[in-house]
């Protein structure tokens, strides 16, 4: 009984004899193998000079053609959208109570935050800002110009805006332990991520603060309604009092004049019980007031950066370089098997 020869066999000074099992496929395998080499060999050169020129090239290209971008982050948290105790004299009020799970309304906070900021209506309102109500000692910054956005149109316009930020130069990341919402921003100049960062988030102060007092700049208005109705009542009571005969101590007269006076007392009474809630709400919705209890609290604002994020110089040339010798032995590969057919044939 015959058995296949193994592949030590094959390599042994005496390899065995045509007919053997075996014998066409050691055969091929080393020709493939051997042809392979013998190609890389006779190219050597011609890889290496590609793999130089392609390695240079790409990092010529990367490093002055490429356009850059540079990354600036805002770091912040969201607290809770408004705490009575911490509004002057709100507490007093009592306009509002009851109790609510801290932990998941900072998650929600934060989560509310992120659309806010990934918002269209942000990022065209920061943008229409830095371009025209810039800060003072800032010269404007156009950001459509900035990216190479010329359109005509002015949805088109906003629209392409949008996307590209949305989709290429704005990212938040929630860190789900600590609260902490991490928003960062890459535009073409290090100046312009510090200024764009810095201000979405402050537009974004603004906002929720606006969201977190709206009920109470509301329950200030329908105060100074009501303020200014007793008080038209209470003038209109005064001339009808006025207006009364002065002599008649027992009659109908005198009756109406004692049941005027008593709606003036209650009237009196009324009105300086509604102005010091009119006073209190008016502290506590003074913007000193405002900026002290918004719900959004900077840990660190963005500033310029002094590297660039992307593109990496050093990652692209490697990246390059690698699929560069990655389609070059696979042409060899495939160069090799053709010849080792064609020889076989």
């Amino acid at each position: 009984m015959q058995h296949p020869p193994s592949r030590r066999a094959a390599d042994s000074p005496n390899p065995p004899s045509p007919g053997y099992p075996g014998y066409d496929e050691e055969v091929a395998s080393r020709l493939t193998l051997l042809d392979f080499y013998h190609a890389w060999y006779g190219y050597r050169f011609w890889f290496i000079a590609g793999f130089l020129i392609v390695a240079v090239g790409a990092f010529v290209w990367t490093k002055f053609f490429m356009p850059k971008f540079y990354r600036s982050e805002v770091r912040f948290f969201v607290g809770e959208k408004f705490t009575p105790e911490s509004m002057i004299g709100l507490a007093d009020i009592k306009l509002f109570t009851g109790s609510r799970n801290d932990q998941y309304q900072a998650v929600v906070h934060s989560n509310l935050a992120e659309q806010y900021l990934l918002s269209s209506d942000l990022i065209t309102t920061v943008t229409w800002q830095l371009k025209h109500t810039p800060e003072e000692g800032q010269p404007p910054l156009d950001i459509c110009q900035l990216l190479g956005i010329e359109e005509q149109d002015a949805l088109v316009r906003e629209a392409k805006l949008v996307k590209l930020m949305r989709e290429n130069l704005l990212q938040v990341r929630l860190s789900g332990t600590t609260g902490i919402v991490i928003y960062q921003v890459e535009m073409p100049t290090p100046m312009a991520a510090a200024r764009y960062a810095n201000a979405s988030v402050r537009q974004l102060q603004r906002q929720m603060t606006q969201q977190a007092f709206s009920y109470w700049d509301e329950a200030r208005r329908l105060y100074d309604q009501e303020l200014e109705r007793v008080m038209a009542e209470r003038r209109e009571l005064a001339l009808r009092l006025d207006r009364l005969p002065p002599y008649d101590r027992y009659g109908p007269i005198e009756q109406e004049r004692k049941a005027l006076k008593e709606q003036l007392d209650v009237q009196a009474e009324q009105i300086a019980l509604i102005r010091s809630q009119v006073e209190l709400l008016r502290l506590a919705t003074e913007p000193t007031a405002k900026a002290a209890a918004q719900p959004v609290k900077v840990i660190d604002w963005g500033d310029p950066p002094i590297k660039k994020s992307r593109p990496k110089t050093i990652l692209t040339t490697i990246l390059a370089a690698g699929l560069y010798s990655f389609v070059f032995m696979l042409g060899l590969v495939v160069a090799g098997f053709f010849t080792a057919q064609a020889r076989r044939a």
